[in-house]
């Protein structure tokens, strides 16, 4: 049953690359929309 842990932590890895990209990408928009909504309260 044991399987190969270090493909499985590589495939982990290159499936959590995208999402990292978006949020590096997106983060400034992220942190404008938090701020300008705490504002407006």
């Amino acid at each position: 049953m044991a399987g190969d842990w270090g493909l499985m932590l590589a495939s982990a890895f290159l499936s959590m690359i995208p999402i990292i990209v978006l949020f590096v990408v997106f983060q400034r928009y992220f942190v404008e929309g938090v701020s300008t909504s705490a504002l407006k309260g």
